[in-house]
């Protein structure tokens, strides 16, 4: 399920909050811990003879050598820290210079990781991460799933958004892996909006062309929502995770929110993209919204990126 998982941490507090839900799934899954550095960029400067700027590469050698050094010994203190009660688990600590998102999936690709877990704001300032930020890109580019940790809260409750395509549907695997892992229960959520059913004037408009048509249009696409829920119900309902599908209309990042707010959801689960690729919901921008709204913790899944195939011990990826 999830053998390799990599937390990226900036050497702050808030980065680090990740660390708790990457140990319990590591230890869950007898899996390993990668803890992954990215040293800030630095370099100096000098001001050579002909009063220009000069690039000291001496300098930027040196720098980088004992910022190697300090990201070793700051991983390497969390291993040995945490270690102490987790003396099965296996881990490695990696530290790698260059954009922090991009070295981060670079990593999970070398790497063959199954999931990344970080935080989605670490400590911010000229020689920080602006971690939400690096969070967003990395989500759009890993090659697999990234766990969004915000809060420290025990998941119980998973909330999965699907807009009825099957690249939506690429985060099932992965939810109900996680689900099972936490022991919790799973909500599936279709929201649906005025592109795919009348509003409350155009319902009126065509119950004046003819009676009861626009109720009765609103209720076969709710209809429709519901019966597709139900299905990928019945498809999970062998896999043991209590399963419940709510339909609702209107804006889905609002609807997404309050919905989660209203039953005190932990996790909230989607894709990166909807039904078209970026259109539909704008599926991306959705997501982005939601992530940067929500005070649950977010499972994201770029459709592109991983395969899923169900087997005898569970649900797994194939890279």
């Amino acid at each position: 399920m999830f053998e390799k998982i990599l937390v990226p941490l900036d050497g702050s507090d808030l980065a680090e909050n990740a660390l708790p839900r990457a140990l319990w799934l590591a230890q869950q899954t007898e899996g390993k811990l990668i803890l992954l550095h990215i040293p800030a960029a630095q370099g100096s400067y000098y001001t050579g003879m002909e009063g220009l700027a000069m690039h000291n590469v001496y300098a930027q050698d040196i720098s980088r050598e004992s910022q190697y050094a300090a990201g070793q010994e700051y991983l390497n203190n969390i291993r040995y820290g945490l270690g102490r009660n987790y003396p099965d688990l296996q881990w490695e600590v990696l530290v790698e210079s260059g954009d922090p998102a991009s070295v981060i999936v670079d990593m999970a690709q070398e790497e063959g990781v199954d999931l990344i877990v970080m935080s989605t704001h670490g400590r911010s300032g000229i020689s920080r991460w602006l971690l939400g930020s690096v969070t967003e890109k990395v989500l759009y580019q890993a090659p697999c799933p990234v766990l969004s940790v915000r809060s420290q809260e025990a998941i119980e409750k998973v909330l999965v958004t699907l807009d009825g395509s099957e690249l939506s549907e690429t985060c099932l695997p992965a939810a109900f892996s996680l689900a099972a892992a936490f022991d919790a229960s799973v909500t599936l959520l279709r929201v649906y909006s005025a592109k795919d059913a009348p509003d409350f004037h155009q319902v009126h408009e065509l119950n004046a062309y003819e009676a009861g048509l626009g109720a009765r249009m609103a209720r076969d696409v709710a209809d429709r929502a519901a019966a597709y829920l139900e299905n990928i119900r019945l498809q999970y309902e062998a896999v043991g995770v209590p399963v419940t599908t709510a339909v609702r209309y209107g804006s889905p990042t609002s609807v997404i929110l309050e919905f989660s707010e209203e039953f005190g959801l932990d996790l909230i689960v989607m894709s990166t993209h909807g039904r078209t690729g970026l259109r539909r919901w704008a599926f991306g921008s959705v997501t982005a919204k939601v992530l940067r709204s929500t005070n649950s913790d977010m499972l994201t899944i770029r459709p592109t990126a991983v395969e899923f195939k169900k087997g005898q011990e569970g649900f797994k990826w194939v890279k």
